[in-house]
């Protein structure tokens, strides 16, 4: 759409083949931060504006079996969804004070699991954005995937910014009760 890109993100594949990603610019809460937004990109490499998110910093992205798009807002602490043809929608905010949604992964069930930075775990939440629990694992968890039956959680370990010459980053797998949704494949040119 003629759209310089600002800092992309996270990113999947949706049903419909297309590669949807997450820029949400950078943000400093002393200035004003970017207008963060969602893209898909086409397999010829066209690619369109999907939403703006304002300046929410949108993080992770998922696409659910319907095609509906669920992405992370990182300063507001929500999921936003958007469904074929429709407005963006929020469910409810991460129930935890501590949590900022990071990257995202979603079950066969519905289930989300959110990465949640500085809050010691995952989230776990419904397909009606109902509460399910946290996966008490790790110090700041960033990024999640689903591989069969299992959740890989990628976690700092430490406080980045207090201890950047630590080493300390752990890579978690919990196996789950459900198995995720199988990835889509997509092909780009």
């Amino acid at each position: 759409d003629g759209i310089e890109l600002q800092q992309p993100n996270d990113l999947a594949f949706g049903p419909d083949g297309r590669l949807y990603f997450t820029d949400p610019g950078f943000f400093d809460m002393e200035a004003e931060p970017d207008i963060g937004r969602i893209f898909a990109l086409d397999p010829d490499g066209s690619g369109e504006l999907v939403a703006e998110a304002g300046t929410t910093y949108p993080n992770g992205i998922v696409v659910e079996p319907d095609g509906s798009l669920v992405w992370a807002e990182s300063y507001p602490r929500r999921l936003m969804r958007l469904r074929a043809g429709g407005e963006p929608e929020p469910p409810p905010t991460l129930s935890r004070p501590d949590a900022v949604p990071d990257g995202m992964s979603i079950g066969a069930d519905g289930i989300f699991y959110v990465a949640a930075l500085f809050a010691g775990g995952i989230d776990v939440i419904g397909p009606d954005g109902s509460q399910r629990g946290v996966l008490e694992v790790g110090a700041i968890n960033s990024n999640c995937t689903i591989s069969g039956d299992a959740l890989y959680i990628s976690d700092f370990g430490v406080d980045p910014i207090e201890q950047m010459d630590s080493p300390g980053g752990v890579l978690w797998r919990v196996v789950l009760d459900e198995p995720g949704l199988e990835p889509y494949r997509g092909q780009l040119d």
